[in-house]
């Protein structure tokens, strides 16, 4: 190839060198091109990325929070409807009671511990005084909270008015 190029006469050589000179511009261009979009296509790219890692990140969050509420709803149900069983058993256990046994012995019966666990337990007599509080009861006596529990039941026994909640 070196004899060939040897033996080429000058114009011929100056046609090549200058076409190899233009394939080399074009190339340097297209190499510049390339090397500049490259970079703006990384830039995009990493923009693009960091966009939808924080969308996944977001939608990740709303359903830990979507979930948590969810698990917080389930158990305020399953303790309500607990809470609701046990004043229904009671008020079945002061019902069965009645006439039977005087007030004393129901009185007896809610003190002992477990029964009245987080209910609050409110006995009056007929001119409105308290004869027996739970202890639930007692540590709420200066809010309003044993007037406004989600669940109230109220029943008369031996003239002694008891409200369950």
């Amino acid at each position: 190839m070196i004899n060939t190029f040897k033996k080429m006469d000058r114009i011929r050589k100056r046609y090549l060198g200058f076409a190899v000179s233009i394939f080399l511009v074009f190339a340097a261009i297209m190499a510049s091109i390339f090397a500049f979009q490259y970079d703006i296509i990384n830039k995009i790219h990493a923009t693009n990325t960091r966009d939808e890692i924080i969308e996944i990140k977001k939608d990740f969050l709303e359903d830990t929070v979507n979930n948590t509420v969810r698990y917080i709803s389930e158990i305020k149900t399953l303790n309500e409807t607990r809470f609701l069983e046990r004043i229904k058993r009671l008020l079945i256990f002061i019902e069965e009671h009645a006439g039977t046994y005087g007030i004393d012995h129901i009185k007896d019966y809610l003190e002992s511990g477990g029964v009245n666990e987080n209910l609050v337990i409110i006995t009056k007599n007929q001119g409105g005084a308290v004869f027996f509080e739970s202890p639930t009861a007692a540590r709420h006596k200066d809010s309003e909270y044993a007037e406004h529990f989600f669940a109230r039941e109220e029943m008369v026994y031996d003239g002694y008015t008891v409200i369950i909640g």
